[in-house]
């Protein structure tokens, strides 16, 4: 995009240059680079597998066998002015389902400088805006965003896997078809009416698209949440997942690409 800006406006190429200088400084700063691992670490990495997906499967299970409930419940709580996080399906997603798996992977998960929803209410909808640097992000930075308890909104294929797709539709996470703008921009707008506007519930969202390959962020963004935010006035988290890539599935991988 950089590039095709300065063939359209060749008068500013200076200024186009030193933004496009000021986003490789960028990459730099987020760049994590993997090191090597022992015989000892790969079978530890190996065994955190197969617990997590034991874990998984389980409390995949245990999330679809209580979605129908939250379907009753929750709306009546929220009437009564009960959280998102304290009702059927925070709970449920939080106790039976986030933090045994995080458990199971041995991943302790540190949260560094929260000054950002301090002004943000959760029964106040918005956009969480998030960095993608491996499978498991949206397990380990979910039982964070508890206050909130967001819909995740991801790209159709994921909807398609067992156990996964099943939790995420049945609790109606949102499916972008990027191949059809049309539609992903529908998606998005019905979405924000939905979720931000009427459950007063927020979104989160990973711009890159799909998880970087290198450690590295991929940029540039894609611009949907952008142009939501501009055009529907809501407000935004910001939040940055540092070393899941290297620590989750060390150089194997398995998680991490």
């Amino acid at each position: 995009d950089m590039e095709r800006a300065i063939i359209l406006y060749p008068e500013e190429k200076e200024s186009i240059n030193d933004k496009i200088n000021k986003i490789d400084e960028l990459r730099k700063v987020f760049k994590v680079h993997a090191t090597k691992v022992s015989f000892i670490d790969v079978i530890f990495t190996a065994v955190r597998l197969i617990l997590l997906l034991i874990v998984f499967l389980s409390g995949g299970c245990i999330i679809c066998f209580f979605a129908p409930v939250s379907w009753i419940i929750d709306p009546l709580l929220s009437m009564c002015g009960v959280p998102p996080s304290m009702q059927v399906e925070g709970l449920v997603c939080r106790y039976l389902f986030w933090k045994p798996l995080l458990a199971a992977a041995f991943i302790d998960v540190k949260v560094i400088n929260d000054n950002g929803s301090s002004n943000w209410k959760s029964g106040e909808g918005g956009f969480i805006v998030v960095n993608h640097t491996s499978n498991l992000d949206g397990f380990v930075i979910g039982p964070h965003l508890y206050p909130f308890m967001p819909k995740f909104i991801a790209k159709k294929v994921l909807f398609h896997i067992p156990i996964l797709g099943w939790m995420a539709f049945l609790n109606g996470h949102i499916l972008l078809n990027r191949k059809k703008r049309a539609k992903a921009v529908g998606a998005m707008n019905n979405a924000v009416d939905n979720v931000i506007k009427r459950q007063h519930r927020s979104l989160c969202i990973f711009p890159e698209g799909t998880r970087t390959d290198d450690g590295n962020l991929r940029l540039p963004f894609k611009k949907g949440v952008f142009h939501m935010v501009r055009i529907h006035l809501n407000k935004v988290i910001h939040s940055n997942l540092l070393h899941t890539y290297v620590y989750i599935c060390p150089q194997t991988g398995l998680l991490s690409k």
